[in-house]
């Protein structure tokens, strides 16, 4: 596997941080211009801010009323570098899909901050809710599982590809029967990329949350695509897990470490279905080159889903008296129930 290092005096390694792919320092000027070319640039005195919905360590998040219709509004705090937002508004105004909260425009404020409108999820919830509810059926689970896959696959399929680095349940909505997925300001461009290629890239170490981190991210290494692909996976171990055997309850960061630098083992055997398990193991490898792809895996997530359907149907009262004991060990078999271990640092 090649390593990609910065090196400013060589055009075939890209380097992901100290501006955007397209090397230039993002500016007030060039986001106004931007926007104004794209349609997407929106004069503040059009939004109407109203009451605070949520604030993080760097913005706050109002609901705002523009042009009639309801959105949602990210501001800046004072003194906060602005990079980040500008680097997900250059992400965001360039993706369109149904399981990614839609970017509307974006304005600088009255206090010359920039300031990104995007869709308001109404009434939706954060999977983090859920979890910590416990209020979620298995067919949410699942639901969840492919529709996460499946917005991956697309971001690491654009060109250049979109590495999110900040997949946890937080940043992401549940709304009955689909996901929205949001909070970009982590993401990255990668140029040169195809989705089977494991090249790595000088990034910015600890970027993300800690108990979703891929461990070549916590250790400041090279690291890739795949980073997402081990989020992921601690994402899945959170939602099939029973809640008290959920990976890194109340850990400290001490505890964290310890286990990636000595690369230790978590059981996976508390995740019920043996599938999922499987696919969980596969995810979070200490080895990310062999962590599978989000190709491969909405593939194993689709084989999972037809088995569920054939089982469900074979068993139900009207045609399960007649279905033969063969055919249903061949059709629902699960699999060995062997107490598989995954790295899961």
């Amino acid at each position: 596997m090649g390593t990609v290092m910065e090196d400013s005096n060589s055009k075939r390694q890209p380097s992901l941080e100290g501006g955007l792919v397209r090397n230039r320092q993002p500016s007030y000027a060039s986001l106004k211009n931007e926007g104004e070319i794209g349609r997407w640039w929106i004069p503040h005195t059009e939004l109407e801010l109203k009451e605070e919905l949520g604030a993080g360590a760097n913005a706050t998040v109002f609901r705002a009323v523009w042009r009639t219709i309801d959105v949602a509004v990210k501001v800046l705090k004072d003194k906060v570098d602005e990079k980040e937002l500008f680097q997900e508004i250059e992400i965001l105004h360039t993706v369109r899909h149904p399981l990614i909260v839609q970017f509307l425009g974006a304005t600088i404020d009255t206090h010359s901050r920039p300031v990104m409108v995007m869709e308001l999820v109404p009434g939706g919830k954060t999977l983090q809710r859920c979890l910590d509810a416990n209020s979620m059926w298995l067919s949410e689970k699942r639901m969840v599982a492919l529709q996460l896959a499946q917005v991956l696959l697309f971001l690491h399929s654009c060109s250049p590809a979109i590495i999110h680095r900040d997949i946890k349940p937080d940043n992401i909505f549940v709304l009955g029967d689909k996901i929205k997925l949001a909070d970009f300001n982590l993401s990255k461009f990668i140029s040169h990329h195809t989705p089977g290629e494991n090249a790595q890239y000088t990034m910015t170490g600890n970027t993300g949350t800690l108990r979703y981190m891929a461990p070549e991210v916590y250790l400041h290494k090279h690291y890739n695509h795949k980073v997402d692909v081990f989020s992921y996976g601690m994402i899945l171990f959170n939602l099939f897990a029973p809640p008290i055997s959920r990976p890194f309850r109340n850990a400290s960061k001490s505890e964290y470490n310890d286990f990636v630098n000595n690369q230790r083992v978590h059981c996976t055997a508390v995740i019920p279905d043996s599938k999922i398990r499987g696919l969980v193991e596969k995810c979070i490898l200490y080895d990310a080159d062999a962590r599978p792809s989000f190709g491969k895996i909405v593939e194993e997530l689709n084989d999972v889903h037809k088995v569920d359907y054939c089982t469900s149907f074979l068993l139900c009262p009207v045609f399960g008296a007649s279905a033969s004991q063969s055919t249903l060990a061949n059709v629902a078999d699960p699999g060995s129930e062997s107490e598989n271990i995954g790295i899961q640092v």
